[in-house]
């Protein structure tokens, strides 16, 4: 495989986990918020609360990313592999 497709392959893989992340923590903290503290607060809207998990997600899902990738460089050497190096 050339390094171009082989990028263009991590690229696509690393957008999906990302994607699956965001989405799994999104889905995640409003379930909480649904056991938890929907059942004690009572909001005119639910805006606020689906901005504050989309916000939460975001930051959670770009923490958990940048560790899987620190990993993933340090066990598998992933810039000679990929011929970054």
């Amino acid at each position: 495989m050339t390094r171009a497709a082989s990028t263009l392959l991590f690229m696509l893989a690393a957008t999906l986990v990302n994607l699956l992340l965001t989405g799994g923590f999104f889905f995640g903290l409003l379930f909480i918020y649904g056991l938890t503290l929907g059942r004690f607060l009572r909001l005119g809207s639910s805006a606020y609360v689906i901005f504050a998990a989309f916000i939460a997600a975001i930051v959670l899902s770009i923490l958990v990313y940048n560790a899987i990738l620190k990993l993933l460089r340090k066990r598998f050497d992933l810039e000679k592999r990929l011929g970054l190096r």
